[in-house]
Formats: structure tokens, sequence, C-alpha cells
């Protein structure tokens, strides 16, 4: 395998991990939004209750055990934040007393948000090649298409010199995944054998989740940071 086939190979991995990443936190997300939700409504209902409480004849006791509960319910859920102290002790320090000496670096994780800013970057500086842009934006808008789920969108294509940029929206995850297969790993729905990189957001206008992809020009590569 070429070096080139290889570095196509790890980007796909390092997307396929910036999506899976994503796709946790937008869970994580969503269950914090119910959660809030919930507890929202069962402070509204502890607040009416003790209004009543106050201005009718419930016991003092009463009265002191709707206070604490409505206390209780507004207090921040400790279980969401880590302890003190716990990513120092996560990291990982030599023991002084056995003289170890620390383990050497390992290579710097991919960083999903450098490597979109740097190819925005370059994409943005980029002139369009007469020769390529317009068969290019032809071939990837009739593919990208017939690799959409049903109720997925292509939002834009813009094509430059060495590389095209996508916007597609999708309904939920699991339709953005669907894309993400077809149009980039599927080797009869890609519009051409090109290094990729997809970053998945949300748009929070409508909640769909939007995808921003770049697919390099064949014989070309995506710049990464260095």
């Amino acid at each position: 395998m070429g070096m080139k086939r290889i570095g196509q190979v790890l980007t796909a991995l390092a997307v396929i991990g910036a999506v899976t990443m994503f796709v946790l936190e937008w869970r994580r997300q969503k269950a914090q939004e119910a959660e809030l939700a919930r507890m929202r409504a069962e402070m509204g209902e502890l607040s009416r209750d003790l209004e009543e409480a106050r201005g009718g004849t419930a016991s003092a006791e009463s009265v002191r055990r709707l206070e604490r509960r409505l206390e209780a319910a507004a207090r921040p859920n400790a279980a969401l934040r880590p302890a003190s102290g716990e990513e120092a002790d996560a990291s990982g320090q030599p023991d002084d007393e056995q003289g170890e000496s620390p383990a050497p670096a390992g290579p710097r994780p991919v960083d999903m948000a450098e490597v979109s800013e740097r190819i925005q970057d370059v994409f943005a500086q980029q002139t369009t090649d007469t020769q390529w842009t317009a068969s290019a934006s032809e071939a990837a808008r009739e593919k990208l298409r017939s690799a959409l789920p049903e109720r997925s969108s292509l939002r834009t294509v813009e094509c430059r010199s060495s590389m095209c940029r996508f916007e597609t929206e999708h309904d939920d995850m699991a339709q953005m995944q669907q894309f993400m297969q077809e149009a980039f790993m599927d080797p009869q729905k890609r519009p051409w054998n090109g290094g990729f990189f997809a970053m998945p957001v949300s748009d929070p206008n409508t909640g769909k989740v939007v995808v921003v992809s770049y697919l390099a020009r064949e014989g070309e590569e995506l710049p990464m940071p260095l």
C-alpha cells in the first residue's frame, strides 16, 4: 500500500472517529437537555405546592418538607461533574519511589477542529480551475445525491483548484452515518478517488445535522496541519 493510500485510510479513520465522538456528544447533550427539562418541571410543581402550603392550612412541618424537596431538586447533579482532583489522579504521573522514567510521549492526537480550520483556510484562498472545477462540481452533485438517504439534502457544492467542499443536511445521526458510509467509503458512490475530511455540526435554527465535507482532487492531498 502506497504512502498516499495509507494517508487516505488514516484520514478516513480519523473522520469516522470524529463522527463517532460527535454522535456520543450529541446523545449526551440530548440526555442532559431532557434531564434539565424534567428538573424544571419538577421544580415548578414543587414551587406551586409550596406556595399553596404557605397560603393554606398546611403544617409548618409540611412546609419545611416541601422546602427541602425544592432545595434538593434545584441542587446540580454532582455525578455529572468530575470529582475534584480526578484529572490529576488520572494523569499517570510516575512513582518517585520506584524511580521509573516516564513513558515516552506518543504521537499527538488528531485535533479535528484544527484539521477543519486548516482545510477551510486553504480552500478559501484557492482559485478555480477552469479545466476541472465545472466537471468536478457536476460529478459531485450527481454522485452525492445518489448517496443521500431519504429526507436528506445536498445544500451546496463548491469546487476550486484542488478540492471540493460540500454541505449536506440530515434529520438525525442515522441518516448522517448512512450518508458518510455511502458517499465516501463506497467505491461505487464516491465522486472520485481522493482523500476526504468531514465535520458534522448541529444547525441551531433547524435542529438538523449538517455535514461539511471536503474531497481532494484525484492525485492531490488535503492540506493537513503541520
